[in-house]
């Protein structure tokens, strides 16, 4: 029986540390591996015991030996119990060897192979066959069967990034899109646009000539500026119309919480970015996790400074998949624009919160990370992956990303902001 654990936090505190040092000495470990852990107490009552390691929470003493690649050993009760024979089953018999037995075990041999001498007549009906122990179940965050085998068919470039996901919920990808590439996306100072450019005065002057050669016949209207791609920012800063403290967004512009932003991007833009995608191979990445998948939406998403942090959510709904580990059916590809920092926030995912439906008691500040990315990384994770957009609380920063959805089939969410 353990001694009642001391009132103040502090003897607590110190009292599971020794229990985890002790725990991993035991295992064969160095007690100065988990020098530096912290403990911490969650739960309504506080009796949930947790570690952090300073990078991340570990929830349990065989979590941490598995985070210090300690081999876990069963337990010497438990062994005891695996090792005594059932009731009223039959010893089982020394297959050999050359330790001398005691007279106990050698009349013990010899009931044996009289027992086995006699193997063709029918036990009687007061033996009892011994049951078969069933299986363990997957330790905490083991993948099952077929995330092993999406593990091993995965080609090898991407075979450790892919137990990654299927781990972890998601993985980061470095340097999708240049400087200039972002640059031609953020300002349209690009080829593309002088295109643009060059075809809104052709169809100009077109239009200007068969006005003047049929006036009686109606001709197309012009197309204003926010009908017009011009880049990231003018596009959508055309679409914002402001008359003192009124707001007007303009379709297809669309807002979901205050100084949130999401813009369609046409179809010739995007061909900037699928091209991206398949050169740094996110596409493929995609396609062997997500069989028969495709992009379902493109968006510019502009996040203002005074825009506040999105609720905890995921990009896809639980509805009619599995509870524990469902398969592969949505991802989101995320790519910043503009330079991420602290003040014009990220995006905080919850790791491993994709692979069960039910969602515990999180610690926001805990066990959530929050991956740094620089402009250009593309972060994918899992649609069922809890996550959070954080809020702006710079003073003159905006922050642009890209966001896409790939997926099979229809999803209910790809309709909010898609074509």
């Amino acid at each position: 029986q353990e001694p009642a654990l001391p009132e103040a936090m502090e003897g607590r505190q110190a009292h599971y540390k020794r229990k985890l040092g002790d725990f991993v000495v035991k295992l064969g470990g160095d007690v100065a591996a988990v020098e530096g852990w912290t403990v911490h107490f969650r739960g309504k009552d506080g009796k949930l015991v947790h570690y952090h390691n300073g990078s991340r929470m570990i929830r349990s003493k065989p979590e941490a030996a598995r985070f210090l690649g300690l081999e876990l050993k069963t337990s010497a009760k438990r062994a005891k119990i695996v090792a005594a024979p059932q009731k009223d089953a039959q010893p089982l018999c020394d297959e050999g060897g050359d330790e001398p037995q005691s007279d106990e075990a050698d009349s013990q041999s010899r009931s044996c192979s009289d027992t086995l001498d006699s193997a063709s007549s029918p036990p009687p009906s007061s033996a009892t066959v011994p049951r078969r122990r069933r299986q363990p179940s997957p330790a905490a965050g083991a993948l099952v069967r077929w995330q092993e085998e999406k593990v091993s068919d995965a080609p090898a470039w991407c075979r450790a990034r892919v137990s990654q996901y299927l781990t972890e919920g998601f993985t980061v990808f470095k340097r999708v899109l240049t400087s200039r590439v972002l640059r031609e996306i953020l300002y349209g100072d690009n080829t593309y646009a002088a295109a643009l450019a060059t075809a809104a005065a052709a169809a100009a002057a077109e239009d200007a000539s068969a006005e003047a050669a049929r006036p009686e016949q109606m001709v197309m209207r012009r197309r204003k500026g926010n009908q017009l791609w011009m880049g990231a920012i003018k596009s959508i800063d055309a679409h914002i119309v402001k008359k003192g403290f009124t707001e007007t967004v303009l379709s297809p512009l669309t807002t979901r919480e205050f100084g949130r932003y999401d813009m369609p991007i046409p179809s010739e833009a995007s061909e900037i970015f699928q091209a991206k995608l398949n050169e740094s191979r996110v596409l493929e990445f995609c396609r062997i996790l997500c069989k028969n998948g495709r992009i379902r939406t493109e968006d510019i998403m502009l996040s203002r400074p005074g825009s506040v942090a999105q609720t905890e959510h995921t990009d896809s709904s639980w509805a009619g998949k599995a509870p524990k580990n469902p398969r592969i059916h949505y991802m989101t590809i995320l790519i910043p624009l503009t330079k991420q920092t602290a003040e014009t926030g990220g995006t905080r995912v919850w790791p491993r919160s994709h692979r069960s439906s039910g969602c515990p008691d999180w610690d926001s500040w805990v066990d959530m990370i929050e991956p740094e990315l620089c402009r250009g990384d593309a972060l994918v994770f899992d649609g069922l992956l809890t996550h959070q957009g954080m809020a702006n609380i710079s003073e003159c920063t905006d922050r642009y990303f890209y966001y896409a959805a790939f997926g099979v089939g229809h999803d209910p969410n790809t309709e909010v902001t898609g074509h």
